[in-house]
């Protein structure tokens, strides 16, 4: 006979386990009725902007990703506006819904008219019900010189070399420099240095790409006006090719010699060219073509040598890298003059030309806010007018930031230039 307790035992044993097993599906979501649902969720793809300095009435834009990361609709507010310096020139965030995982950007565009920093904040707000606000700093600091860092030697480390171009806002070349207006940090630490004068201008050698694709078509006529101007500020001395380039890259000379001098048959022949019609290759190739422009400029090159770049950013055949075009245009310490220019109705990426510029030693321009005779003109000035720079580095290894700090008493204005040192080991 079985006894009647040993029978109660396992009938409450029984119980026990399938309330635990209950329990267990319902809290996974497993049981009708259960759910496992994140709610809606924002994340930005970044917290803050820091537009560093940027030039007097030239321009920087960064782009904020927004994204829902939950599973329910995020319902996104009206976003805060800017007040000048600052801009959102897109916002396709404000009164959106996102459902999950999709994404909306806005684009914030800073335009300095005046020395100095600035700082705002932007508001967005949501049904996110842990963040119902979340808010982005802006940061940004006009300069009035443009102060620009190129040919860094370290082969004879400890001893450093390297040369800076100083104008003011208006093309003005700054040429009346001591040392005492000129601060140099290396890693944050104050170097004793040696300035200089500029010598009488060298020869200057530029290779300018333009953007041939669809992105540009709108501003084709303004393009060809400004790239004949700047043609025709050559010198003898100085020489140029030209590159049109969509998803291939197309040049003139086509053949030996692959860089015109400044002749007045030659700036003809140049601008004959940009004249002549050019097939069009689907896609862009900006990263290809920027290694191949690299190529054609230090091919026999003479006097400073430059690359000018006239592009919307978008790159959607090279088989480059952005990472892999900037190595090789440093490897010939090439600097690239970006200038960011495409049709409105086009959605460009400026951040790359912003890029291209910044990590070559180079400048970037914004076509939308700045006269592109004025950029020409202003490239061909700076380039040819240069101090060079010595000092002893405490180190010979690995990589440094270099900043240099200028400031002219004579027109108060002030500017600051950064690159990075790489040393061999």
């Amino acid at each position: 006979m079985i006894n009647a307790n040993y029978i109660k035992s396992i009938c409450f044993a029984a119980l026990l386990l399938m309330f635990t097993a209950c329990s267990s599906s319902s809290s996974s979501g497993g049981s009708e009725g259960g759910s496992s649902d994140t709610p809606q969720n924002i994340h930005l793809s970044q917290s803050s902007i820091d537009f560093a300095g940027v030039i007097l009435n030239n321009s920087k834009d960064q782009t904020i990703e927004i994204t829902n990361t939950g599973d329910e609709n995020l319902e996104i507010g009206q976003i805060s506006s800017l007040s000048a310096p600052l801009s959102i020139i897109e916002d396709d965030c404000s009164d959106a819904t996102l459902e999950s995982s999709e994404s909306c950007s806005l684009c914030v565009r800073f335009t300095p008219t005046d020395q100095g920093a600035t700082t705002a904040s932007i508001s967005i707000p949501s049904n996110d019900p842990d963040s119902e606000t979340v808010s982005v700093s802006v940061t940004g600091t006009g300069y009035g010189l443009n102060a620009w860092i190129s040919n860094i030697d370290c082969d004879s480390c400890p001893s450093i070399s390297f040369d800076i171009m100083v104008t003011d806002y208006n093309n003005n070349i700054i040429n009346t420099l001591a040392e005492e207006n000129v601060l140099v940090y290396l890693d944050g630490e104050l170097q004793d240095i040696t300035l200089n004068p500029i010598v009488s201008p060298a020869p200057v050698t530029f290779v300018m790409a333009l953007d041939w694709s669809g992105s540009t078509y709108a501003v084709r006529d303004e393009l060809l006006t400004s790239a004949k101007s700047s043609i025709d500020q050559m010198t003898e001395e100085d020489f140029a090719a030209i590159c049109k380039f969509s998803g291939s890259a197309e040049f003139y000379p086509s053949s030996a010699p692959l860089l015109l001098s400044g002749t007045d048959a030659n700036k003809t022949n140049l601008k004959a060219y940009l004249d002549q019609e050019y097939t069009v290759v689907s896609g862009t190739a900006l990263y290809d073509t920027i290694i191949s422009v690299v190529d054609r400029v230090t091919d026999d090159g003479a006097g400073n040598l430059a690359v000018i770049v006239i592009c919307d950013g978008r790159d959607n055949v090279s088989t480059a890298t952005l990472d892999e075009a900037i190595l090789y245009a440093n490897e010939f310490t090439i600097p690239i003059f970006a200038i960011y220019c495409a049709d409105p109705t086009y959605v460009g990426n400026p951040e790359v030309m912003q890029q291209l510029a910044s990590d070559t030693g180079g400048q970037y321009y914004n076509a939308d806010t700045v006269d592109l005779a004025d950029i020409f003109q202003q490239i061909s000035n700076t380039i040819s007018n240069r101090y060079t720079i010595e000092f002893t580095s405490p180190t010979c290894t690995g990589t440094s930031s270099l900043v240099v700090r200028v400031d002219d008493e004579a027109s108060g204005y002030y500017g600051q230039g950064t690159a990075t040192v790489s040393f061999g080991d």
